[in-house]
């Protein structure tokens, strides 16, 4: 009988396969999908995982809730054996910082984004400003959860 982590694995794999995409990329297409619903083709492009992203995977631009969705993902077959870097948890912190035009110090985002992620972040920093859009940013994550997570929980509950 197989496991829980061994069937999520394989169902991420024959996503992959069946939408020819990576392993890490089906993961986050998978993810969108399930939590949103999105059609595939928007799914498909606000998939942004290259290089110089900033440790932004995915845009997403919803004009129906007048949300930008910031999203990092990291996959891994080796499910909950590792904690996530708490770096990448700094990386969406610059990135939120950046949307809402707030600079991390020194660090001069947008001078390092490629093309492609750095378009839509303008175009999101422009419907933040002028249309009220809310900045959400995520990270979906096979890893286990990091202790240091905490410092960056903003939330209040």
């Amino acid at each position: 009988m197989k496991n829980l982590k061994q069937e999520f694995i394989e169902e991420v794999q024959a996503f992959a396969r069946k939408k020819q995409l990576k392993d890490y990329d089906a993961f986050l297409f998978f993810m969108i999908k399930m939590i949103w619903d999105y059609p595939d083709e928007v799914i498909i492009e606000a998939i942004t995982n290259k290089s110089k992203d900033f440790g932004i995977d995915a845009i997403i631009i919803d004009k129906n809730h007048k949300v930008i969705r910031v999203i990092q993902s990291k996959y891994s077959e080796k499910i909950g054996e590792s904690s996530f870097n708490k770096d990448e948890l700094n990386k969406l912190n610059f990135a939120y910082n950046y949307l809402i035009g707030k600079e991390s110090g020194d660090i001069k985002i947008n001078e390092y984004l490629n093309k492609i992620v750095r378009d839509r972040l303008d175009k999101a920093i422009r419907l933040i400003k002028e249309e009220d859009f809310e900045p959400c940013l995520y990270l979906f994550t096979t890893q286990k959860e990091n202790i240091n997570y905490k410092i960056y929980d903003n939330s209040t509950s």
